[in-house]
């Protein structure tokens, strides 16, 4: 049998779940009706430089060994065969 306690966090989880699209889109159905149409286009044009806007943020901040692809596979150092462990 599931133990109470388990059954009881599944549900509260299932419940926060179920109910947060419904708070979302209620709070963007409100925040949509208020805006103009000008509201909107900035608001969609702003979104959409938001996440190169950040990629760029995020290199900038790395340095460059950081910033370049490492090349080949790694590989465990192989001991003569003369050699025991």
């Amino acid at each position: 049998m599931a133990d109470p306690h388990n059954l009881m966090a599944y549900l509260t989880k299932l419940g926060f779940a179920a109910l947060a699209p419904v708070v979302a889109g209620e709070l963007i159905s409100q925040i949509l009706s208020r805006m103009t149409a000008g509201g909107l286009i900035l608001g969609f044009i702003a979104l959409l430089l938001m996440s190169p806007i950040a990629y760029f943020i995020l290199q900038s901040g790395r340095s460059r060994s950081e910033q370049r692809p490492r090349r080949g596979a790694e590989r465990t150092p192989l001991l003569p065969r003369h050699e025991e462990h």
